[in-house]
């Protein structure tokens, strides 16, 4: 089980090998992954471009587990099924600015982030990505947005 943690793997295709592998013929994985849109995606979105910006570029591309059909194929090339099914989660704060710091002082890749980047630049990220949550917010005051999520239950074939 992978509670939205294997989706930051930065290799997909030996992720999914080792999850496979541990499992019995008839095993399940069950993951969960978010879908890239609404303000949070969106947020995270800008995070992800500053820290790359700043970074040297990965040698692979980044996996797309919110893409229902790299999610299929991934498993599918192991001889796995996987079925899936769109969920939702709601997200809410006193304002898009609070979700934003509580990102910002609890989540480990986006403390990450924040320490790699020159204040000035994180300055301007922390406002792109408020922007952001305000366009998508669905509250007249304070902060809700309603995130999608894939609830993903892959079975190993059996020997």
């Amino acid at each position: 089980m992978s509670v939205f943690a294997v989706i930051f793997a930065p290799d997909a295709e030996r992720a999914t090998d080792e999850m496979l592998r541990v499992l019995s013929p008839g095993g399940r994985v069950v993951l969960t992954s978010w879908v890239p849109a609404g303000p949070i995606a969106a947020a995270g979105r800008i995070v992800v471009e500053a820290l790359t910006r700043a970074l040297p570029a990965p040698t692979t591309p980044r996996p797309t587990w919110g893409d229902p059909a790299f999610v299929r194929d991934v498993f599918a090339r192991r001889g796995a099924t996987a079925s899936l099914v769109e969920e939702t989660l709601v997200f809410e704060a006193a304002s898009p600015e609070g979700w934003f710091a509580e990102q910002e002082e609890h989540h480990p890749f986006w403390r990450f982030t924040r320490k790699t980047l020159a204040p000035a630049e994180w300055d301007a990220v922390r406002d792109a990505s408020v922007t952001a949550l305000r366009d998508g917010n669905e509250v007249a005051t304070g902060f809700r947005t309603t995130s999608r999520y894939l609830l993903v239950t892959a079975t190993k074939a059996r020997a």
